[in-house]
């Protein structure tokens, strides 16, 4: 991924996204990137949520940017903001899925003592 970002940091916005991506790393904010980070996941968890859409909910509600705790008991969900009710959710293991706020909340119930701690632009 280094080698992407390395002089295009327009790979940080989704093409679904309403926001613009960023013309170039001096201009780069909050507001051009599309995607959160788990920076407590690593690979000895394969299925933790690494990262993702950021359109998130809890409780019904969008999140805000900053940092998210997601506990097992967590209500959590994906707005239609972007992908029609569905976000995209990559895994420590490297996988990829498309996630309905169900199947979300499911991932996240099964992690269990695990805490997913999501950076939210």
């Amino acid at each position: 991924m280094s080698n992407g970002l390395a002089n295009n940091p327009r790979i940080l916005a989704c093409p679904k996204d309403r926001r613009p991506p960023a013309k170039d790393w001096a201009s780069l904010r909050n507001q051009n990137i599309s995607y959160f980070l788990n920076p407590n996941a690593d690979e000895s968890t394969p299925q933790a949520i690494l990262a993702g859409d950021r359109n998130l909910t809890t409780n019904g509600v969008a999140v805000k940017p900053g940092l998210l705790t997601l506990t097992s008991n967590a209500v959590v969900g994906i707005s239609s903001e972007m992908h029609n009710d569905a976000g995209n959710i990559l895994f420590s293991d490297g996988g990829v899925q498309q996630l309905t706020s169900h199947a979300l909340q499911s991932i996240v119930q099964a992690a269990g003592a695990f805490t997913n701690r999501l950076a939210v632009p």
